[in-house]
């Protein structure tokens, strides 16, 4: 099996095993240097059982800041919720002002004053598994 077809599998499985469609799953991986790993261990993971290097890869991105995804525990802490949110505020306020030079007082504002901040406050949305990249884009749309 070739790295790209085995790398897609591992993210597509590792949604399955943990209740998140493929695209959460890969954003929960790239942001806990899950995909890192794939991508750097693929000679030899992909010769091990799928079950074997999808519990390799939870516990590299629990390891890196990624919480327990095992269905009898809860999914995330509030404290850990709020250093996710935290860290993407910080990092989308910087890009507001480095990109749209806007003042430090008014990106904060846009921030948590949008319907993305919002969204990203409610679990259930998936949008704190989002990389801030993706969660900066999402609220530029919001802006247009």
């Amino acid at each position: 099996m070739d790295k790209i077809r085995y790398i897609n599998l591992c993210i597509v499985e590792f949604g399955k095993r943990n209740g998140m469609p493929a695209a959460l799953a890969f954003n929960y991986l790239n942001k806990y240097k899950g995909f890192y790993f794939l991508d750097r261990n693929y000679e030899a993971e992909h010769l091990l059982p799928l079950d074997d290097t999808l519990t390799d890869l939870a516990e590299y991105c629990r390891r890196h800041g990624g919480t327990s995804l095992a269905q009898n525990e809860p999914s995330i802490t509030q404290d850990q919720l709020q250093f996710i949110i935290n860290s993407d505020v910080e990092h989308i306020v910087s890009r507001l002002q480095g990109e749209k030079g806007m003042p430090l007082d008014e990106g904060f504002n846009c921030v948590y004053n949008s319907n993305t901040y919002k969204k990203l406050l409610n679990v259930d949305t998936g949008l704190y598994l989002q990389s801030a990249d993706y969660i900066y884009d999402y609220l530029k749309e919001e802006l247009c």
